[in-house]
């Protein structure tokens, strides 16, 4: 069994490479492809296999376990809104100290732009250093995974690439944290300008509820470009750059 992670990143000529395999199987191999989504570009090999689409895990399953694992039940639903989904986060993110004040960060930004380039970048290096530090709780799991795997090599004498196997997929977990972590601040600030929208009366400014409406798009559309390699720190201040201020 071969499995292909975060297929959706490989380069056309990759892909390309990858095609004649999918097509013509020799038939005691099964290949898996991992992929967030299914861009145009992918159509051909989609058609050679079969699609199965996951769903998110409920934030009502995700709590209920929590709590199954002994998380209180307050610290479980707050956790739970923010892990997109996905367990295995969502455990991580119990033992991250952080989290409440990076979530507030986020969701202070609408507050705190004025409309200026300055006050932009600085607050992107605020964002993206909060969720820089985030990974020290990932981190430290995965060192205890290294750990482990260097305590059986000892006892059991195993040789191999174990510990490369383990640092590449160290290395993709952590990179798929730090984008989670992101959107996961970016759906923060899709709600804020969400419910500044349905807050709107009668004599807000037209113009003022049209802004909040691009914004919430803006963001959806940075959201989705992080899924590709891109240049996180320009991405985020060209984002807050054209993102409107919001008074309470």
């Amino acid at each position: 069994m071969i499995i292909v992670h975060d297929f959706h990143l490989l380069a056309d000529g990759a892909r390309a490479s990858l095609l004649k395999t999918i097509e013509e199987p020799d038939g005691e191999t099964v290949m898996i492809m991992l992929s967030d989504d299914v861009p145009d570009t992918m159509i051909t090999i989609v058609s050679r296999c079969v699609r199965i689409d996951f769903q998110p895990i409920t934030d009502e399953l995700i709590i209920k376990q929590l709590v199954d694992d002994g998380v209180d039940q307050k610290k479980a639903t707050a956790v739970a809104r923010v892990a997109a989904g996905d367990l295995e986060r969502a455990r991580v993110l119990i033992n991250d100290p952080s989290l409440a004040s990076r979530t507030e960060l986020f969701a202070n930004v609408p507050s705190r732009l004025n409309g200026t380039t300055s006050r932009a970048i600085e607050i992107a290096a605020e964002l993206l250093s909060a969720v820089e530090s985030s990974l020290a709780s990932y981190e430290s799991k995965q060192e205890a995974e290294l750990a482990e795997l260097e305590e059986r090599v000892k006892f059991l004498g195993e040789r191999g690439s174990g510990r490369k196997i383990l640092t590449d997929k160290h290395k993709r977990e952590l990179r798929r944290y730090k984008t989670d972590e992101l959107r996961s601040g970016l759906r923060m600030l899709t709600l804020v300008y969400s419910e500044a929208l349905k807050k709107s009366t009668e004599a807000t400014a037209h113009h003022q509820t049209d802004s909040y409406v691009r914004a919430v798009k803006k963001i959806r559309d940075a959201s989705v470009a992080l899924r590709l390699n891109v240049n996180e720190k320009l991405l985020f201040e060209n984002l807050l750059m054209s993102l409107p201020s919001i008074n309470n």
